[in-house]
């Protein structure tokens, strides 16, 4: 009876929103299904916290994570096409992100969830100057994705604020990549210092947390914070 399971999604969806910003759950018996019936579930669980959005112009709303050879200066690549390094700390374009291990990393493949609110705070208390900077609009590469006509890049700020509530939009190589094209606002030495400072602090261990998720683990995160 999935009605018997809405009372705990209503829950998940309370973590996200209002709580830690972030769940892992460990409720698949992964050894009893294979990859298609546990990739099932796991867009079946998704459809009880979201809608699906699509990831990219071809509208693939779900994606492997493994390395499909792309190098990680590639201007248009992915984060889950490639493979032998750690992504940098960034928020993606839904505002909840899901992430399922169907099989261990022969080595690394640990996730790391940042916590962006606590960034943010410690940021207006030490460095106003540089919360500042990232309320203003900046630009983003699109990728090779941009709508036909439409210029290659898009402004956006790293912070908003909408009903009293931050929001974070936070991608640092996406905002360099805008620089290759020549129509593109140069970042200000300011911009710069502070990706640069908002990365260092993502990657402070009194700001993140790692996890080694193992086969049928799930994971959760309110992109926004």
């Amino acid at each position: 009876d999935p009605s018997a399971l809405e009372p705990f999604f209503r829950r998940v969806e309370r973590e996200l929103s209002d709580g830690r910003g972030f769940v892992r759950l460990r409720a698949l018996p992964f050894e009893r299904y294979g990859d298609d019936d546990l990739t099932m579930l796991y867009w079946g669980i998704g459809t009880h916290l979201g809608e699906p959005w699509a990831q990219n112009k071809y509208g693939h709303v779900m994606g492997d994570v493994t390395d499909q050879g792309k190098a990680y200066d590639d201007p248009d690549v992915r984060g889950n096409e490639i493979g032998l390094v750690a992504l940098d700390y960034h928020t993606d374009g839904s505002d909840l992100v899901g992430l399922m291990c169907l099989r261990a990393a022969a080595s690394g493949g640990l996730s790391c969830v940042a916590n962006a609110v606590a960034i943010y705070n410690e940021l207006v208390r030490v460095r106003p100057d540089l919360a500042a900077v990232l309320y203003e609009p900046l630009p983003y590469d699109y990728r090779g994705e941009q709508p036909e006509g439409s210029l290659p890049f898009y402004p956006f700020p790293v912070f908003s604020e909408h009903q009293g509530r931050l929001f974070v939009r936070f991608i640092p190589k996406y905002i360099y990549a805008s620089q290759r094209h020549a129509e593109a606002p140069r970042l200000s030495e300011l911009a710069v210092e502070a990706l640069e400072t908002v990365r260092a602090m993502a990657n402070d261990p009194q700001y993140n947390v790692y996890m080694d998720l193992r086969p049928g683990e799930m994971q959760f995160i309110n992109n926004y914070h």
